[in-house]
């Protein structure tokens, strides 16, 4: 990144802050060098045989106990047959703290597992995580995350699945039961709400939330047709999605709202601001009263922190952000496809089209 574009994507994000999108960003160094190492690996250490996508950070504040992503290696971890994609587990080794010290992998675990102890019969994908922290008596607190969601389109990850379509998955961590949600239509993506009792997903191109244990009513949160993407706030009452082309945010008992255009939203746990790609720049907008968007550098696969205060993406074959110059990026000649950033920014997971994904240490804060 050139001297000057790096000035006019921190006078964007200085904008936006000063706007009242976001809290403040910090000035950013001019260059950063942060540890990197290989998230989807061999037991050895290695790059897999088959590309991993979707990484995905538990949402518990500034420890993020939980990575995830979605392969279909058959050198990850055993019980997988290389014919489908499969979600893979990554618990962080201990020790870990509250301000955000480097994070270390433990041995990855294979999620999508047949319930007879076969492989999966069918493709996996779209790993997310619950998990949120607070500030409550001059304390931080911080709930660990409960669960790892996914959509699958396997009948056998649970007994007497027989609706022959994709369907939401919900798996208690560290190793409690699984869950299936059956979706009115075809299920494509899924989020989870802070603490594992609320789910929001699409399935048929519309967005639905019901509780995390698939019993309940189910809400529809937006229209027919379209919707796609969504991300529910920590409280399980807001979602933010896409659908045709613009980003809307539903609330309980009123009308979808749209915001703007644009594809791929990630919003902050409390509901207030978003993310998205505008044309071919990210943007940032404002969820409450009048909607207010500002784009700024050009760039894709937003993801906002915890309260909206930075916003990781990836441009060519970087990971940027509105803290920090390239935090990381991809081995020569690959691109970037996917970010996402921790709740307070200390680390980042990210995917390359050359199949690896990696985690990266921003720092404490």
């Amino acid at each position: 990144m050139s001297t000057d574009a790096f000035t006019r994507r921190r006078n964007w994000a200085t904008s936006v802050a000063a706007a009242g999108l976001a809290a403040v960003v910090c000035a950013a160094p001019a260059a950063a060098v942060h540890p990197t190492e290989m998230l989807a690996r061999t037991p050895a250490g290695d790059k897999p045989n088959a590309a991993a996508t979707n990484p995905a950070l538990s949402g518990d504040g500034r420890i993020s106990r939980y990575a995830a992503f979605t392969s279909g290696a058959t050198d990850i971890a055993p019980g997988t047959d290389g014919a489908h994609s499969n979600v893979f587990l990554v618990p962080r080794a201990q020790p870990w703290s509250l301000n955000g010290t480097v994070w270390r992998a433990n041995d990855t675990v294979l999620v999508t597992r047949g319930a007879g102890g076969g492989p999966a019969n069918g493709d996996s994908w779209g790993p997310a995580f619950d998990g949120y922290d607070y500030a409550h008596g001059g304390r931080e607190i911080t709930v660990a995350s409960k669960c790892v969601a996914f959509v699958s389109r396997a009948s056998n990850l649970v007994r007497g699945d027989g609706n022959g379509r994709a369907d939401v998955f919900v798996k208690r961590l560290p190793r409690g039961p699984l869950t299936r949600i059956a979706a009115p239509g075809a299920a494509t993506g899924v989020d989870l709400d802070g603490a594992c009792k609320k789910v929001a997903y699409a399935a048929g191109g519309t967005i639905y939330v019901t509780n995390a244990n698939g019993r309940g009513p189910v809400r529809r949160a937006s229209g027919r047709g379209g919707a796609a993407d969504p991300e529910l706030s920590a409280n399980g009452k807001i979602v933010v999605y896409e659908r045709s082309g613009g980003i809307f945010v539903s609330r309980p008992g009123q009308q979808p709202r749209r915001i703007g255009s644009g594809t791929s939203p990630s919003a902050d746990q409390w509901g207030r601001y978003a993310s998205f790609v505008s044309g071919s720049r990210i943007a940032l907008a404002r969820l409450e009263g009048a909607p207010r968007v500002r784009r700024g550098p050009e760039g894709g696969s937003p993801s906002m922190t915890a309260g909206g205060m930075w916003v990781f993406w990836v441009t060519g074959p970087d990971i940027d952000s509105t803290s920090y110059r390239r935090p990381s990026g991809c081995p020569e000649g690959a691109s970037a496809l996917e970010v996402m950033g921790s709740p307070h920014g200390n680390y980042a997971v990210f995917s390359c089209s050359s199949g690896e994904a990696f985690m990266t240490y921003i720092g404490p804060r």
